[in-house]
C-alpha cells in the first residue's frame, strides 16, 4: 500500500523539483545578467573617467588628476568586483556569448588591478613638491605598478579579439594598445626613481658627468657627444664643477676600451677613436665606459654616474624653468632652443665662440634647475616624451641602480629596443656629413607584414622615406655642411641608416628607390641589423626598403623605435598584407 502511494506521489515531487530548479536557474541567470550589466555600465563610466583624467593631466591640474584617478579606480573596482562573482564562469560557458563575457571579465579585473596599483603613485605625487624623502617608497610603488601593467598587457594580448563582438573586440584592442604604450613609461619612471638618489647625492656626495648630445649631427643614441659638464651632487643639490667640449680631447691619448666586432663592422673603428662618436653604439654601457675613459684622460677622476641628454631634454627642462638669461645678456627659451642652440652658433661664431656660447647655456640651465619649484606632475608632463623617446640614458657605478635601470629606455638604445618585445624594430640614424645638417632631415617610417609563407614565418618590410628641407640655394658655412670632407657633397646630408630587427630575425635585403643596395648585415648586441649609406640632396626624397623574415611563425606586428631626432619621425601604423 505504501509502495503504491510512493509511486503515485513521485511524479508530483518531480514536478515540484523541476519548478524549483527552473526558478533557481532563472534567478541564477538573472543574477548573472545583472552582474554582466553592472560590469558593462561601470566600464563605460570608467572610460568617461579616463577621458576626464587625460584632459586633467594635459592641463596640468594636479587636483583634478588626483580626484580623477580616485573616480576611475572606483569604477574599475566596481566592474572588477562584479566580474569576480562566483557565478560568472557560468556565463562564460554559455554558447555564442561566452567569449565576449570572458573578455569583459579580463578587462574589468585587470582594470581594477591597474587602478589599485597606480593609486599610491598618484597620491604620493600629489603630496607636494618635496618628494625626495620618500623616493624609495615611490620607486617601490612604480615598480609594483609596472609589474601589474605588464601582467594586464599580457592578459589582454591573450584574448582572441577576432572571435568577439566588434565593439568588445575594439575595446579590448584599444586597452591593449594603451597598456603596451604605458607599461614601458611606468617601468622607465620606476628606473628613474631608483637612480635619482644617486644622481642627487641623497646618500652622499656623487660626481655626475653629463654628456650633451648634439642632435644636429645625429648618432644612434641621439647626437655627437661634443659637450661635457661635471656636476657635484650632494644632499639634493647640484653644483656645476667644470665643463669641456670635444676640442679639449685633441692630442690626448686615445683610451683603451674594447669595442664589439659587430659595431666595427657597422661603423668602422671610429667609435673609440673620437670622443664625439661615443654614442654610435646601441650599448650604452660601452658609451659610458668610453666617456669615462675619455674624461680620465683629461686628468679627472672617473665619475660616479654618467647621464646622456640631448636638446629635446633641454627643451623639456626649459618648458618648466621658463626662459633663462645667458652670459651675453640674451635669453633662451624652449621655443627658441633649436634655432639658437643648433643653428645660429654654427652660422655666426667660430669654434671658440661656439664653445663659450654652449657652455653658457649649460651654466644657465643648471642654475635655473636649482631654483625652480614645480610639482611632480609638471615635471612628469615635461620629461615624459624625452624619456619615452630615448633622449635620456643613465649609467652609475652602483650595480643595484644599474639593475633597476635594466629593461628601461634609461639603460640606452639596446635596452629600450629589448623592452619593446618580439615586435620591436629600431631605426637608427648616424650622420656621415661631418656637419650640422640634421636639423633639416625628415623621416617617415612605414611597415608592411605578410604571413603567406609555407613555413608560417612573417615577411616584414620597414620602409624609411628620407627627405631634406634644406633650400637648394642655401649658403651655409663649412661648420654646418662639413665642406665635403667625408665624401658627402656640400649641402647633401650623408647618413648611415640602419634597422635593427628582433633577435633571431633573418635578413631579406635592402633596396634604395627600388634598386638593390649593398648593405652591412650583422648581429649587433643581439639584434640583426642592416645598414646602408645614403646621400640626400636638398629637396630630394629617398625611399629605403629593409626586408626581414621572422625567426618563427606567429610573430606580432612591428613596433617602431627611432633615434631621438630633432624632427620627430612620422611613424605610420603597420599594414597587414592579405595573401593571394
Amino acid at each position: 500500500m505504501s509502495e503504491v502511494r510512493a509511486s503515485s506521489t513521485s511524479p508530483r515531487r518531480v514536478v515540484i523539483a523541476c519548478v524549483v530548479l527552473l526558478v533557481a536557474l532563472a534567478l541564477t541567470f538573472g543574477w548573472i545578467v545583472s552582474r554582466v550589466a553592472v560590469t558593462a555600465i561601470e566600464l563605460t563610466r570608467l572610460e568617461g573617467s579616463a577621458r576626464t583624467l587625460i584632459d586633467a593631466a594635459a592641463s596640468g591640474d594636479a587636483g583634478a588628476v588626483t580626484s580623477g584617478v580616485h573616480d576611475l579606480v572606483a569604477h574599475a573596482d566596481a566592474a572588477g568586483g562584479a566580474a569576480s562573482d562566483p557565478l560568472w564562469p557560468v556565463a562564460e560557458a554559455l554558447p555564442w556569448v561566452g567569449d565576449d563575457v570572458a573578455a569583459i571579465r579580463t578587462v574589468a579585473v585587470h582594470a581594477a588591478a591597474v587602478g589599485q596599483a597606480l593609486l599610491p603613485v598618484v597620491d604620493a605625487a600629489a603630496g607636494g613638491t618635496d618628494f625626495t624623502s620618500d623616493l624609495p617608497g615611490i620607486h617601490q610603488h612604480l615598480a609594483t605598478a609596472a609589474g601589474v601593467l605588464a601582467d594586464a598587457e599580457s592578459a589582454l594580448a591573450d584574448v582572441q579579439a577576432r572571435d568577439l563582438e566588434p565593439r568588445i573586440a575594439d575595446a579590448v584592442q584599444q586597452l591593449h594598445a594603451q597598456l603596451a604604450a604605458a607599461t614601458p613609461t611606468v617601468r622607465t619612471l620606476a628606473g628613474a626613481t631608483a637612480a635619482l638618489p644617486e644622481l642627487w647625492g641623497l646618500d652622499g656626495a656623487r660626481s655626475v658627468l653629463v654628456m650633451m648630445q648634439n642632435s644636429a649631427e645625429a648618432r644612434t643614441g641621439g647626437g655627437i657627444t661634443g659637450s661635457f659638464a661635471l656636476l657635484s651632487a650632494d644632499a639634493g643639490g647640484l653644483t656645476l664643477v667644470t665643463q669641456a667640449d670635444s676640442s679639449s680631447f685633441d692630442g690626448v691619448p686615445m683610451p683603451s676600451v674594447e669595442t664589439a666586432a659587430s659595431s666595427k663592422a657597422l661603423y668602422g673603428d671610429i667609435i673609440g677613436r673620437y670622443v664625439q662618436n661615443a654614442s654610435l653604439t646601441t650599448d650604452f654601457d660601452l658609451t659610458a665606459r668610453l666617456a669615462s675613459a675619455w674624461w680620465v684622460t683629461l686628468g679627472h677622476p672617473a665619475p660616479d654616474a654618467i647621464v646622456s641628454v640631448d636638446p629635446l631634454v633641454m627643451r623639456a627642462l626649459l618648458s618648466v624653468t621658463g626662459p633663462v638669461t645667458l652670459a651675453d645678456g640674451s635669453t633662451l627659451s624652449a621655443d627658441t632652443l633649436v634655432e639658437r642652440l643648433l643653428i645660429e652658433p654654427y652660422m655666426t661664431l667660430d669654434s671658440a665662440g661656439q664653445t663659450a656660447f654652449l657652455q653658457s647655456v649649460t651654466s644657465a640651465v643648471v642654475a635655473a634647475l636649482a631654483t625652480v619649484q614645480a610639482d611632480p606632475l609638471t615635471w612628469a608632463r615635461a620629461v615624459a616624451a624625452p624619456l619615452a623617446g630615448g633622449s635620456v640614458s643613465i649609467w652609475t657605478a652602483d650595480a643595484r641602480v644599474r639593475d633597476a635601470l635594466a629593461g628601461t629606455s634609461l639603460a640606452g638604445p639596446a635596452a629600450r629596443h629589448a623592452a619593446v618585445g618580439p615586435g620591436g624594430f629600431a631605426v637608427y640614424v648616424n650622420d656621415a656629413t661631418g656637419g650640422k645638417l640634421d636639423t633639416f632631415l625628415h623621416l617617415a617610417i612605414a611597415s608592411e607584414v605578410s604571413s603567406c609563407r609555407a613555413d608560417g614565418r612573417t615577411d616584414t618590410l620597414i620602409r624609411v622615406t628620407m627627405s631634406s628641407s634644406l633650400p637648394v640655394d642655401a649658403h651655409l658655412p663649412g661648420s654646418m655642411t662639413g665642406d665635403g670632407r667625408y665624401g658627402t657633397g656640400i649641402g647633401d646630408i650623408g647618413t648611415s641608416i640602419s634597422v635593427a630587427a628582433p633577435p633571431g630575425t633573418f635578413f631579406g635585403g635592402v633596396q634604395k628607390d627600388g634598386v638593390p643596395e649593398v648593405s652591412v648585415d650583422v648581429d649587433d648586441n643581439g639584434f640583426p641589423t642592416s645598414l646602408v649609406r645614403v646621400n640626400l640632396s636638398p629637396g630630394e626624397v629617398n625611399v629605403i626598403d629593409f626586408r626581414f623574415v621572422s625567426a618563427e611563425a606567429g610573430t606580432p606586428t612591428p613596433q617602431i623605435l627611432t633615434t631621438p631626432l630633432l624632427n620627430a619621425a612620422e611613424i605610420q601604423p603597420p599594414v597587414v598584407l592579405p595573401c593571394a
